[in-house]
């Protein structure tokens, strides 16, 4: 007990000394303080704060958050690409940082701003900054720590944190989560490298400014020169959703695109969203690439964003494929045979709408905080054959990833899916005149398959293929044929 006390009051006491020493170099600079006014305005003896600290420079340099951050690092769930993890270890350790750890924070960045001397001391520690990093990117991704592009990426990881910090030490009202957020935002979208996976893989991100100002994120697979499908992800979902390593896209010449719905990943929110305007955005995203005609491939609650596009764009697309896609909720018997807990989601965002909102975002908590706790529990509550796919390793670690990107910036993007898909659709499924086909499960539980029947013989010569013994997750069983066909529409 003795030495527990003795070890609390020892981290007190530097604690103390940093922050009066702070304050102290903020009102007369650093350069004119000197140890033994410290000493007194921390009212120990100077033998004792040379103990602690050699230097005053020693001083300014320690960071009590460094070590916290790398810890929250290492703990994060192997799915995530480096960046993805990085953030959510800054964001974890800063959300739950003391408001006086906070202040100290901006207080020591401002001092070494202020002073040549410690920028130095800043660039010479981050050597070392960099190798700590590089350990833990290299056991995210495989190479090691020592490989170029892992050095490259925990250096721009490192360098990027500085910069911010550096920069809003003088603003108290700037926040630093969300500044590092837009910075990293901007970091994945620009560093292949920032998004490898653990078989290599390198999905680029990019950010697209639409004409009204919105950002859009997308990901792109597979082979730049193939037939293009642009891919709809499901509720919730984001631009990470993919169904296959490089390798088979490739193979396919194929090329995949899969952009972030408004309030999803790191596009920008556009409340109060309506179905029938997604199609703009699409086309805005094709034309910057200057895609003339391509195919859509949904997954789930993908499904009605697919067929608004085959409704709207017509003369832009090759074929529609939609797998477990719901159907408009406006038809007699529509939320028969569905999971209580859907049913009761669905009443709730039609007749008590503050209440669902608020579900919505302890859900979207939850998947942010434990998001491999929620596929698990996705999982235990599933048909056999949705559990197959879920547990499958390479899948697991995917649809964990991309839930977690799907509330990265909270519970909009889902709530305003959810919203619309209960809303009426804007358009006529009798006037679709594309080619579509209606992938479903036999025992698909999320959404039942009279929904897929009722798709099929609205859409006119939309055909219905029934996958027997099989569920929602019916797309990771049949890729490369959906793949195709929803860019047969070329032949």
């Amino acid at each position: 007990m003795r030495d527990l006390l003795e070890r609390t009051d020892g981290i007190q006491t530097k604690a103390a000394i940093r922050q009066e020493a702070l304050r102290l170099f903020l009102r007369n600079g650093f350069q004119e303080t000197t140890l033994e006014e410290i000493a007194q305005a921390a009212a120990v003896s100077p033998g004792d704060l040379l103990n602690l600290y050699p230097s005053k420079t020693a001083i300014v340099m320690q960071d009590d958050l460094d070590a916290l951050v790398l810890a929250a690092f290492k703990a994060q769930p192997p799915g995530f690409n480096p960046v993805a993890a990085f953030r959510n270890a800054l964001r974890s350790v800063l959300s739950e940082a003391a408001p006086e750890q906070s202040a100290m924070v901006r207080q020591r960045a401002l001092v070494i701003r202020n002073d040549a001397e410690l920028r130095a001391a800043l660039l010479t520690q981050f050597g070392g900054m960099v190798d700590r990093v590089a350990e833990v990117v290299a056991a995210r991704v495989g190479p090691g720590p020592t490989t170029l592009a892992v050095r490259d990426l925990a250096g721009a990881l490192v360098s990027l944190i500085m910069a911010i910090t550096l920069s809003a030490s003088g603003d108290s009202l700037v926040d630093l989560i969300k500044r590092s957020d837009e910075a990293l935002a901007q970091l994945e979208a620009s560093l292949p490298l920032a998004a490898v996976d653990l078989d290599d893989d390198r999905p680029e991100t990019h950010l697209l400014r639409l004409r009204d100002g919105r950002q859009l994120a997308y990901t792109e697979w597979g082979d730049q020169g193939g037939d293009t499908i642009i891919f709809q992800h499901g509720t919730p979902g984001s631009r990470l959703d993919h169904e296959a390593a490089q390798e088979l896209y490739r193979s396919l010449k194929l090329r995949v695109i899969t952009p972030d719905r408004p309030g999803y990943g790191l596009s920008d929110e556009k409340p109060r969203r309506q179905l029938v305007e997604w199609p703009s955005d699409v086309i805005e995203l094709a034309d910057s690439l200057h895609i003339p005609r391509f195919g859509v491939v949904s997954l789930s609650g993908g499904g009605l964003y697919a067929l608004a596009c085959a409704a709207l764009i017509p003369d832009r697309l090759l074929s529609v494929v939609t797998t477990g896609s719901p159907a408009p909720f406006d038809h007699p018997g529509a939320v028969a045979g569905m999971q209580f807990p859907h049913r009761a989601g669905l009443w709730l965002v039609e007749t008590l709408p503050l209440i669902f909102e608020g579900g919505v975002k302890l859900l979207s908590g939850l998947i942010e905080r434990h998001p491999a706790y929620f596929v698990d529990n996705l999982t235990d509550n599933s048909p056999v054959a949705d559990r197959q796919v879920l547990t499958t390793p390479w899948v697991r670690s995917s649809v964990v990833a991309t839930l977690l990107e799907a509330v990265r910036g909270g519970s909009e993007g889902y709530d305003d899916d959810l919203r619309v898909l209960t809303s009426p659709w804007g358009f006529r499924l009798e006037d679709i005149r594309v080619p579509v086909h209606v992938w479903h499960g036999e025992v698909d539980a999320v959404i039942p398959l009279h929904q897929a029947r009722y798709l099929a013989e609205t859409i006119p010569g939309a055909d219905l293929t029934i996958c027997p013994g099989e569920a929602h997750m019916l797309l990771w069983n049949h890729l490369p044929e959906i793949l195709a066909t929803a860019t047969a529409g070329r032949q």
